[in-house]
């Protein structure tokens, strides 16, 4: 039974395992409504290890659905759904999965990776995946899968087979940190939070394919996971230099790992950034110059921030090795620390303005800042440094926010328009054990009064949710 509240204080999105900022819609992962055609709600379900399934109504309301949960899963921590080949993605703890849609919103599972297979191999033996987040390519063709340990970013295709195939990879350096992913166009971002705060661009090649190459032998593998063989005595040790010879006996291994590859070195890359957690990417609005914009919450130092992109997605740094850190162009003086970020684009058509919503984990709250022009006196910029006037700068103040509230703990969140227009902005609220929906305005404010959520299910502690949309009505 889902029933409105009117408090302002009850909204929010939820979860700890949720850092990067939802990803940009494409024709193959867009939430909008579709005449004709249901929509349905996935919500992970943390503690318990499930994803829970609830309608959407035209209106942008909630419903049940009548579907079984998904169970026996890993503490569940991101969705993402592709509406092309109807399949979601689900990353568990140290793995991810795979299931179609089937009509109605149903789910059966095609796949689980790594199985059982792959981590019998040195691949996979000594990996620990962690996972913050997933990111699917443009045209969902690819699957970009950040693994902790031994730090490194595989990219899947083949995702309506039993299992995926590993096309490529990128080998950071020592504890790189790859959490959250955005792939946007021809680029994946991916921050880190290893040896230096930064976010990381890589092209992306011919279908998807990351600059890595990925080795089959043994299972498969991107770096091994040792320099030596086993054993302490000096020969093992020395094995350990020369490649694929012969180990002596009692080292206990029929040949020496193979040498650690170089590290995939960045296409470009903003480094020393204080902690970086959820970030975000928009194209440049009506009346600016063709360039992109990258938005990130640094935890560290509690800021909001903002960088230029090239037309090519690549960090506009004149020495673009990163070595020389490019100035953000605008800065949110207020302290604050955004577990995720949402964008929305800007839309003359639907005469909306740009805006960013972010969700405050700790005070268990949201705000929305309606992107500004630097000489707009109805909406006076924070600190910013842009030539002409496109709506990218951070406001001086939130436009809108549901006000604390330590009840909930908000993570991730996701925006989709409805049938008459409007955007709706659906929160995982963490131990508030709900799913929260309500309107976001044409001018970028929090609209309260429309709050709509679900039923509560204790202890289920939802921290993602992905909206699919069907061929049919949701069931």
């Amino acid at each position: 039974m889902l029933r409105p509240i009117a408090s302002l204080g009850v909204l929010l999105l939820g979860a700890l395992a949720a850092q990067a900022g939802t990803p940009p819609p494409t024709s193959c992962t867009s939430c909008d409504f579709v005449a004709g055609k249901g929509r349905i709600l996935y919500a992970t379900a943390a503690t318990p290890g499930r994803v829970d399934s609830f309608c959407v109504e035209a209106n942008g309301r909630l419903r049940p659905s009548t579907h079984a949960s998904i169970t026996g899963l890993d503490s569940p921590r991101r969705l993402i759904v592709d509406q092309t080949n109807h399949r979601l993605y689900v990353a568990e703890r140290n793995a991810v999965d795979g299931f179609e849609i089937k009509p109605g919103g149903a789910l059966v599972q095609l796949w689980h990776f790594p199985s059982a297979r792959n981590f019998d191999t040195k691949a996979f033996r000594s990996t620990t995946m962690e996972l913050q987040d997933l990111a699917l390519s443009s045209d969902c063709g690819s699957l970009y899968v950040p693994a902790k340990k031994p730090g490194r970013i595989l990219a899947l295709t083949d995702l309506g087979t039993t299992p995926p195939t590993i096309s490529s990879c990128v080998q950071g350096p020592a504890k790189p940190g790859y959490k959250n992913l955005i792939a946007d166009g021809d680029v994946l971002y991916s921050s880190g939070s290893g040896f230096s705060g930064r976010i990381d661009a890589f092209r992306l090649g011919s279908g998807g394919l990351l600059a890595g190459r990925w080795s089959d032998v043994d299972g498969g593998d991107c770096r091994p996971t040792t320099s030596k063989c086993p054993g302490t005595g000096s020969k093992c040790s020395a094995c350990g230099n020369t490649g694929q010879q012969p180990c002596p006996a009692e080292c206990g291994a029929p040949i020496c790992p193979i040498p650690r590859p170089a590290i995939t070195t960045p296409d470009s890359t903003r480094r020393k950034l204080s902690k970086p957690l959820a970030f975000q990417i928009l194209d440049s609005p009506p009346g600016a110059t063709g360039d992109r914009f990258l938005y990130v919450a640094e935890r560290g130092v509690k800021q909001l921030l903002g960088f230029r992109l090239r037309p090519d997605g690549l960090f506009d740094d004149a020495t673009r090795d990163g070595t020389e850190p490019q100035k953000p162009f605008t800065r949110l003086k207020t302290p604050v620390v955004y577990f995720d970020l949402v964008a929305r684009r800007s839309d003359d058509a639907a005469q909306v303005t740009p805006t960013l919503v972010g969700s405050q984990f700790n005070d268990g709250l949201l705000d929305s800042f309606a992107l500004t022009t630097p000489d707009d006196p109805n909406n006076p910029t924070a600190d910013c440094h842009i030539a002409g006037t496109p709506s990218v700068c951070l406001p001086n103040r939130v436009n809108s926010t549901t006000g604390k509230d330590l009840r909930l703990s908000p993570v991730r969140m996701q925006l989709c328009r409805n049938q008459n227009g409007e955007d709706w902005l659906y929160v995982s609220t963490g131990i508030r054990d709900r799913i929260q929906a309500m309107r976001l305005s044409a001018g970028g404010r929090l609209d309260t009064d429309t709050l709509d959520e679900t039923s509560e299910k204790k202890g289920s502690f939802p921290n993602d949710v992905a909206v699919a949309v069907l061929d049919d009505t949701c069931q």
